[in-house]
């Protein structure tokens, strides 16, 4: 069967290369480009086609291989042909490059990332900001123009190319092949009255950022290296270029600098070992920035060592949990995403396995002590006793888009990593960048958290993004599976498109993502987080997974006894029993908030035997508190068993207090 699917990749791949050797590149590639850019059908076919498949790039490096086409103008049927070729030549190339290998097909990814860049313009201009420009001076004696002049020139070409657009649309006339030329063809000349005073730095750009028909010799494959994406502008004639790839310019530039740093990687420069540490700081610096969005910073602590010189990142420390965080600024090899196992292998026990292995280590050293000592950067010391931490959790940040291979860490069992079946959440970068910017409250963090973990265990979930999960999340406040008709749940769920509501705020404005939940129950939240009783973010975890109509009958009954209370100064309640989620639920008001901790405390104990169930919450609201909207609660959690003398404390307590 691979040999058939082999023959018929490579009688596709002939055909294709026929039809290009017959056209005009120019106009293949300038419509093309047009559809893929500029058609306003998102819905259509073709340009579904051109935005899921990097197919204008794969035929753009085959375009290049040579130097000889004919300059015939191609109809649109013949343009459309070949994009349909190419599309059934890609799923041809994917398939069988998955079955050649029995090890995780990294082929994907690599032609995912050709066509969408996984960071938003603004986090990729701070990227720039603080690594790149430390080496601006590197780069301007090496090209002869500054770092900012490369983003500024990129700029200008991608709004000269939109403004080229907008004349034609204006026009409201047909649009011809001609016109669609013109578009994505550009004069240098054009730029002379673009605010650019110094026409030579622009002369080397062009230089640097151009390639030539007939450069791309060695592309016989999608995942061959390919000058189009380091040199986004090709050559036509003269002062002439092509600019099919303009966001490029932009979005390639760390990948373009990372290539010309080549020499220096192999030689070990002074730059480029000041270029990884700049790169390494930057991350953990990031790393810092976007969790203290989320908890106090003094609740986190950054570069700590404990015995025998090890170092631990970043420990944050909230209510009976504690985060450990690993950064890790390395990328993914060439070879590793080509699909060479040993190699990706490799790569990614440094990258994810390795990190969790440092966090482990961690545990197990608060663990294994009444008091762990860890030494801050400072020479002072943060003691750590183990008996006020219950849950643990490792968090292992990327700055390679890792994609399905972080999101889908289970399938890295089959290298041999994570034999444990014990998962850190592993996250790139800019993705919890994003996230971070969308958690209202630490707990509903935590709770994330636990649940992205249990689904990385059950593996039922797919995606090529941390982002999709999330904005599942948001809309769900869970990752529960429901049951097929036949009881059984579904082999996987694929969260496409998901990732659309971030797109839709980051780019256009829209509505900014939030969890879908009740505003009474983020005043909950709030105020429990505000009263900071030991386990209150178990207590939010168990709140949050009550379905949403649990939640409004809590929310309900709730304003109903404190309203009563309000008016007869007598104390009321109400509980609720989920025997699916094994867990009660009390609520009291009363007037003054004498014994309400206790009441609560003796009341939940005693039925929680009664209706034997796990865990049980208890919230106490003290009505003549107008800020707060709960003052007191309680959490149990440990299996049911009957106490005749806990059962007789309880009842003699509650009813000694209604004395």
């Amino acid at each position: 069967m691979l040999e058939k699917l082999k023959n018929e990749r490579e009688k596709i791949k002939n055909e294709i290369e026929k039809l290009i050797n017959r056209y005009d590149p120019k106009y293949v590639l300038s419509y093309i480009a047009f559809l893929y850019h500029f058609d306003s059908n998102d819905y259509s076919k073709v340009t579904y086609l051109l935005r899921e498949k990097p197919i204008l790039q794969f035929l753009s490096g085959v375009y290049l291989k040579n130097n000889n086409y004919l300059i015939k103008k191609p109809n649109l049927k013949k343009i459309y042909r070949l994009i349909q070729l190419t599309s059934k030549y890609l799923d041809l190339f994917v398939f069988s490059k998955y079955l050649e290998t029995e090890s995780i097909p990294t082929h994907h990814i690599e032609l995912l990332k050709q066509i969408n860049p996984e960071i938003y313009q603004f986090q990729l201009e701070d990227f720039i900001d603080n690594v790149f420009l430390k080496l601006d001076p590197f780069f301007i004696n090496k090209f002869g123009f500054s770092i900012n002049d490369a983003i500024d020139f990129g700029k200008k070409i991608i709004k000269k190319i939109e403004e080229k657009f907008n004349d034609k649309k204006e026009q409201n006339l047909q649009v011809t092949l001609e016109d669609i030329c013109k578009i994505f063809t550009l004069k240098k000349d054009e730029f002379n009255f673009e605010g650019i005073k110094d026409i030579n730095k622009l002369e080397k750009y062009f230089e640097f950022f151009s390639c030539e028909f007939g450069e791309n010799k060695n592309y016989n494959s999608p995942l061959d290296e390919n000058i189009i994406f380091r040199k986004p502008l090709i050559h036509l004639k003269d002062d002439e270029y092509l600019c099919l790839l303009p966001e490029n310019l932009i979005f390639r530039f760390p990948e373009i600098f990372e290539y010309i740093l080549n020499n220096e990687k192999t030689n070990q420069t002074k730059v480029w070992q000041q270029y990884k540490r700049i790169k390494s700081l930057y991350v953990e610096e990031k790393v810092y920035e976007f969790f203290s969005r989320i908890f106090p910073k003094k609740n986190m602590y950054r570069n700590l060592k404990y015995e025998k010189d090890y170092e631990v990142d970043l420990l944050i420390l909230f209510d009976n949990k504690i985060l450990i965080v690993e950064s890790k600024s390395g990328i993914l090899t060439k070879k590793a995403l080509k699909g060479n196992e040993q190699r990706l292998k490799t790569d990614l026990k440094k990258l994810t396995e390795e990190a969790f292995r440092q966090g482990k280590r961690v545990i197990e050293y608060i663990k294994s002590s009444k008091s762990a000592t860890f030494i801050r950067k400072s020479g002072k010391k943060l003691q750590i006793e183990s008996s006020n931490y219950s849950s643990f959790y490792v968090i292992n940040v990327t700055l390679e888009t890792l994609m399905n291979l972080a999101t889908n860490l289970k399938e890295l069992q089959k290298f041999g990593l994570f034999s444990e079946n014990e998962f850190p959440w592993s996250v790139y970068l800019f993705d919890l960048d994003i996230i971070t910017r969308h958690v209202e409250y630490p707990s509903i963090f935590i709770h994330y958290l636990k649940e992205r973990l249990k689904a990385q265990k059950e593996n039922i979930f797919q995606s090529f993004d941390e982002l999709s999960f999330f904005a599942w999340y948001l809309e769900k406040g869970n990752f529960q599976v429901e049951t097929l008709k036949n009881y059984e749940k579904p082999d996987s769920i694929i969260l496409h498109s998901w990732i659309d509501i971030f797109d839709d705020y980051y780019l256009n404005g829209g509505p900014p993502p939030r969890l879908k939940i009740e505003n009474e129950i983020l005043k909950i939240i709030k105020a429990l987080e505000n009263v900071g009783t030991f386990g209150f973010s178990d207590a939010i975890s168990m709140l949050l997974k009550f379905d949403n109509s649990t939640r409004n009958k809590i929310i309900e009954y709730m304003n109903e006894k404190i309203s009563k209370t309000k008016t007869d100064h007598k104390r009321h309640n109400f509980l609720i029993i989920n025997k699916d989620l094994g867990v009660g639920f009390l609520f009291v008001s009363q007037y003054g908030k004498q014994e309400l901790r206790e009441r609560l405390y003796y009341y939940s104990n005693l039925l929680k035997y009664k209706y034997q169930v796990k865990k049980w919450i208890a919230f106490g609201k003290d009505v003549t508190d107008k800020k707060e909207y709960i003052n007191e609660f309680v959490y149990l959690n440990y299996p049911w068993e009957y106490n005749y003398e806990l059962e007789k404390t309880c009842e003699n307590i509650l009813h000694l207090s209604k004395q």
